[in-house]
């Protein structure tokens, strides 16, 4: 029976059974798996990789750059439109180091960076390295 303002889903969007399942998710490490829906599974099968230097590096240079421009505008902002005298003279030289220091941050994040994609890259050649050598070695 349908109701007013039902819709009726083409065959394809419904369940075999007719029945929708509650989606389940159980996780055991960093593996997601057992979703369940109409008795489709999917998994997650990413890897939970620990933080290295690299990855450490990248994260705490592009922050520090982005929080020492932010914060170096700010204080320099404020010393403008502060009096001359007073602690204006030191907002505007704290500013301009922060501003100062924004550069090499970027830069020692970006190259943190640029060393975990190539990280990654290495690791996914030498596993294809390692599996064309295996085949190369059944054909043999």
């Amino acid at each position: 029976m349908k109701g007013r303002g039902s819709v009726e889903l083409p065959r394809f969007f419904v369940c075999a059974e007719e029945k929708v399942n509650p989606m389940r998710m159980s996780s055991k490490g960093s593996k997601i798996s057992g979703t369940e829906q109409c008795s489709t599974e999917f998994q997650y099968r990413g890897k939970a990789e620990p933080f290295g230097w690299r990855e450490t590096g990248a994260m705490f240079g592009l922050g520090g750059g982005l929080f020492c421009n932010v914060f170096g505008l700010f204080l320099t902002a404020v010393a403008w439109f502060m009096s001359t005298g007073g602690i204006a003279p030191t907002l505007h030289s704290i500013g301009t180091v922060l501003l100062l220091a924004n550069i090499p941050l970027l830069m020692a994040g970006a190259h943190c960076l640029d060393l975990v994609q190539n990280k990654k890259r290495i690791a996914v050649l030498m596993k294809l390295g390692s599996s064309s050598s295996s085949e190369d070695l059944r054909e043999g």
